[in-house]
C-alpha cells in the first residue's frame, strides 16, 4: 500500500475539486484532483 502524500500538475494552478475522501482505497489511474489552470498576466 502506498499512501500519497502530495500531486503533480504540469501548471501551476488551483485544485477546484477532489474526487475522493480522506483515507479512501483509490486505484492505480484513477482521476483524483481537478486542477483550475491560472491565468497568465
Amino acid at each position: 500500500m502506498e499512501y500519497i502524500t502530495s500531486l503533480e500538475s504540469p501548471f501551476d494552478g488551483v485544485v477546484s475539486a477532489f474526487f475522493f475522501n480522506a483515507g479512501e482505497l483509490v486505484s492505480d489511474g484513477m482521476l483524483l484532483a481537478e486542477v483550475t489552470a491560472n491565468k497568465e498576466e
